[in-house]
């Protein structure tokens, strides 16, 4: 029975080889552009040592081997099995850090040549969930948040982001808050899910200290709702975009008195962009216009200082 325990389980690690091999292969061959430029015959060495790994057998050896006389292949292979073969991805991040790839890409990270420093952030941002990547990776990301490329300081932010740190979250936070608009489009949607933390303090103090306007238009792009704010006197701000943009993040806060009459302050604006905005606001919250916001004969409370 021991035996035939041995052989079942043999049998299953073969038949997750098979499986992998032939989901891997034929991933490969639908990348005709790829197999050109490759060496002849030599993915589908690759695309077999990996499904021989990832099936369960750890000895790195011949994909050793092989990253020595086709470094380039074997990473790319790794690279584009991230996103694909679900369940494995920190095994072959981990295989990046045996084949000595992140080593590499600290060191190109850190190089002089834009491209090469492009190229390295983006590798190191497509394994940077798993922690000994970052590990290794070192301060290459704190550094990086402070290149003058773009495309960098957006790989920079999301190796950021995966460490899940508060320090680190608000780091990218306001460091998002201050740069190009290309940075923010990239970023902000991935600030989205740490909301809730972000409003805690992150969020306040940008209000009162930074441009109202980048940051309003950085907490409507995130689309959810969102923990009370005092946004309330910006609906008064003189810049009529920061108005508009009041307007627009309401509706995800907390439907409280002070809100609604923010909202229907600004229905009567002197700005028609502004008023259309607040009409959007009223509709979304489903409550009717100020002149018949009356309950029993009398106005609501929040209109006597609307």
């Amino acid at each position: 029975m021991i035996i035939d325990a041995k052989m079942e389980k043999l049998g299953a690690a073969g038949i997750a080889s098979v499986v992998l091999f032939l989901l891997l292969a034929a991933i490969l061959f639908r990348s005709p552009r790829r197999r050109k430029q490759a060496a002849p015959g030599i993915e589908p060495e690759i695309v077999d040592a990996l499904s021989v790994y990832l099936g369960g057998n750890r000895d790195t050896s011949r994909l050793r081997i092989l990253a020595a006389s086709h470094p380039d292949e074997v990473r790319e292979t790794i690279l584009r099995y991230q996103t694909i073969v679900a369940g494995r991805r920190e095994e072959l991040c981990d295989l990046t850090i045996v084949l000595g790839y992140v080593r590499r890409w600290w060191e190109e990270a850190n190089s002089a040549n834009l491209t090469k420093r492009r190229i390295a952030f983006s590798r190191i941002a497509a394994m940077a969930h798993y922690e000994p990547v970052r590990r290794l990776a070192g301060d290459v990301a704190p550094n990086g948040f402070r290149d003058p490329d773009e495309q960098i300081r957006v790989d920079a932010a999301r190796i950021l982001l995966a460490t899940a740190e508060p320090v680190e979250i608000v780091r990218v936070f306001e460091g998002t808050l201050t740069d190009t608009p290309g940075v923010r489009s990239a970023i902000g949607g991935e600030l989205a899910r740490y909301a809730t933390q972000l409003c805690e303090n992150a969020v306040p103090h940008a209000l009162q200290t930074r441009k109202p306007l980048d940051v309003l238009r950085l907490l409507v792009s995130w689309e959810r709702a969102l923990p009370q704010l005092d946004v309330q006197p910006l609906a008064k701000h003189p810049d009529p975009s920061v108005r508009v943009e009041v307007m627009r993040l309401l509706p995800y806060l907390p439907t409280i008195p002070a809100n609604r009459a923010a909202i229907l302050s600004c229905l009567d604006d002197v700005d028609e962009h502004v008023r259309a905005a607040a009409t959007t606001a009223a509709d979304q919250l489903r409550f009717p216009n100020k002149e018949s916001m009356t309950f029993h004969g009398n106005t609501f409370p929040e209109l006597e200082n609307a």
